[in-house]
């Protein structure tokens, strides 16, 4: 349906200064989901329901109390739902209702797996006829044992590394010799360890207060790391929503800029640390509805001073902070805690 910002203003007027994740979301929550439920009930739908529960920052529970209210105020079934990840991604391949080579591929390593579908079916907790229902989507409501989740999360990992060999190695058919920066993970986990072996650079993001444990992990493995993303906001001044990792203000979080990056510097994987964004976002959000207060310079184009010093005074002595001829600046931080 229509978003419809002057009636989202009218309906948290008074509520500006509420944490995020709380009442204020609440009522955006069903201000959607009714408009959802409006247009369900006019296109005679079975059902209606919302994707906003894939993010984490989004409380399912809520999102399903809403929906069911809804559900009985306009006659249309709700589907309650909790789209995280908790298995999701394993959970979705099944699911998902598309031909897929990976469907095939399933199939077939289950069968070596199993032998049998009666195997499977004692292990898994399920009553499947053959193991052709693997070819076709397989029902949300079909409940699996903690051994078939772990089958899954194994073959999740086969899925992953394949995701990265097949296009590495048509890269390197066409040109052996260049070097492969790899794939920009939203964060580094223990399950993309073996697939950074592919490549010659790690990259991810690393949203944390510090990026030395992330970077650890590139230790064993040998190789450079570059941090896609990372970034910090202060919460007293700028937009209603502040970054993913925020501070109480503008010069704790200068403080945090300079230790962040400093200490990136000082480890020895590291080659780089690209700071998002240059500005912060606008009030009303990009294409997908964030709007957070993380940049170098506000949306009127000014820049934040004390974070404007911190990156200059890092500049000065980046080079000899990573040579080790200085020590990475350290300091007591107060951060802000996250509400969701």
């Amino acid at each position: 349906g229509e978003y419809d910002t002057k009636r989202f203003y009218e309906a948290v007027k008074g509520m500006e200064n509420l944490p995020e994740g709380g009442e204020r979301c609440f009522v955006c929550y069903e201000l959607r989901l009714r408009e959802t439920a409006k247009l369900a009930k006019e296109n005679g739908f079975d059902f209606f329901t919302t994707t906003l529960s894939i993010s984490p920052l989004k409380k399912a529970d809520k999102l399903n109390e809403i929906g069911g209210r809804l559900a009985e105020e306009y006659g249309v079934s709700y589907l309650f739902s909790d789209f995280k990840k908790k298995e999701g991604y394993k959970r979705e391949l099944m699911v998902k209702n598309e031909k897929l080579e990976s469907r095939k591929h399933m199939k077939q390593w289950l069968m070596e797996r199993y032998q049998t579908i009666d195997s499977l079916n004692a292990a898994w907790g399920t009553s499947f006829e053959n193991f052709d229902v693997f070819l076709a989507p397989v029902s949300r409501s079909v409940q699996l044992s903690e051994e078939a989740w772990a089958v899954l999360r194994e073959y999740e990992q086969i899925l992953v590394v394949a995701f990265a060999q097949i296009p590495m190695n048509a890269c390197r058919k066409v040109d052996e010799h260049h070097l492969c920066l790899g794939l920009r993970y939203s964060s580094m986990q223990e399950k993309v360890v073996e697939v950074s072996k592919i490549f010659d650079v790690l990259s991810f993001n690393c949203y944390q207060r510090s990026a030395v444990p992330k970077l650890d992990m590139a230790l064993p493995l040998n190789k450079p790391a570059i941090i896609g993303e990372w970034h910090f906001g202060g919460q007293e001044i700028g937009l209603l929503r502040t970054a993913l990792i925020s501070c109480t203000t503008q010069e704790e979080r200068a403080k945090a800029y300079k230790a962040y990056l400093q200490e990136a510097a000082a480890h020895p994987m590291c080659v780089g640390a690209h700071y998002f964004e240059y500005n912060d976002q606008t009030l009303m959000g990009r294409f997908d509805g964030e709007h957070m207060a993380h940049g170098i310079i506000d949306c009127t184009n000014k820049p934040y001073p004390p974070l404007a010093k911190a990156i200059s005074e890092t500049s000065d002595v980046l080079y000899d902070v990573l040579t080790g001829e200085k020590e990475a600046f350290s300091a007591e931080i107060e951060w802000l805690e996250p509400k969701w």
